[in-house]
């Protein structure tokens, strides 16, 4: 488990700016000062009238749909306008609360390793990774299945096949936010080494892409589900895989896509999905039961 610390009392002021409004560099210093005074912290919103993206606060602590967002008061004078703010305000303060990140977790990965059957086409000192997925539900329902991957030769196909035939035996823990359960896409890999005589299988909760940084024992991002719909713009697309680099507090810090076959590359069905996934939270990679900057991978086919 791990946790994020936010300010208790975070404000996010849009302040619609223009002709009229009574705007001055006195005016926005009285501001700031009346909520100084009020033990509050402001955040800098958008002007557009959108909903609030994540703002940072606090060493660079994302905190997201937490803040409240006001307009001036048409009509009034500068310091009275912004005294009635600070008293709506102070009223209408968002507490923003300890957030806890649970990711999901294997039930039985050792039970389903020592049952599959290493295929007998293993190479003395070879090691192959085959890489999953599955959107799992806050009632433990999965839906797994392999990845493609980079090159997919006749070799693989025993492996797969080992795989395939036990894939839907794996039971996870579902994750959770603040104890409550939540949906996630989880990754995970089987990996099968066959060295000095021993053949020996392990599932791990990673695509490995950070092993340089963990080694094998880490937890993949897990990106949370409100739903996981494909974006209309993506209907007709080619297949596609997304990479979103992810920090300690489940925030994306970037998204790439990468087309995974030679059809003409979508632009909108990639603008749409680098959007899905900025805005997405995720519950962020672990280590030794600590939250870390991570790398998460999402098939779209």
């Amino acid at each position: 488990m791990s946790s994020l610390n936010l300010p208790t009392k975070t404000i996010c002021l849009n302040v619609i700016e223009g002709p009229g409004t009574g705007d001055s560099d006195k005016d926005r210093k009285a501001m700031r000062q009346l909520l100084k005074d009020k033990g509050l912290h402001l955040l800098k919103a958008p002007r557009n009238g959108r909903s609030l993206a994540p703002f940072v606060v606090n060493s660079a602590v994302a905190l997201k749909n937490k803040a409240v967002a006001t307009r001036k008061i048409a009509g009034m004078g500068g310091l009275q306008k912004l005294s009635m703010l600070a008293l709506a305000l102070w009223a209408t303060v968002a507490q923003a609360q300890e957030t806890s990140f649970e990711p999901a977790r294997f039930e039985n990965a050792d039970e389903i390793a020592r049952r599959i059957r290493f295929p007998d086409v293993a190479t003395e000192g070879e090691t192959v990774i085959i890489r999953c997925g599955t959107i799992l539900s806050i009632r433990g329902i999965t839906s797994p299945g392999m990845y493609p991957g980079v090159v997919d030769t006749p070799a693989l196909k025993p492996y797969k096949d080992a795989v395939r035939n036990i894939l839907g035996r794996l039971r996870f823990e579902p994750a959770r936010v603040n104890s409550r359960r939540v949906d996630v896409w989880l990754n995970f890999s089987f990996i099968f080494d066959s060295k000095d005589g021993a053949k020996r299988v392990r599932i791990v909760p990673n695509l490995q892409d950070d092993t340089k940084l963990y080694g094998e024992d880490y937890i993949d991002p897990q990106r949370i589900l409100d739903f996981r719909e494909v974006p209309r713009a993506c209907e007709w697309a080619p297949q596609l895989t997304t990479v979103s680099k992810t920090d300690p507090q489940g925030v994306a810090t970037s998204v790439s896509v990468l087309a995974a076959t030679a059809k003409p590359r979508a632009a909108a069905c990639e603008r749409e999905l680098i959007k899905l996934l900025t805005e997405s939270k995720y519950i962020p990679a672990h280590h030794d039961g600590k939250a870390v900057a991570g790398t998460f991978v999402e098939p779209w086919y």
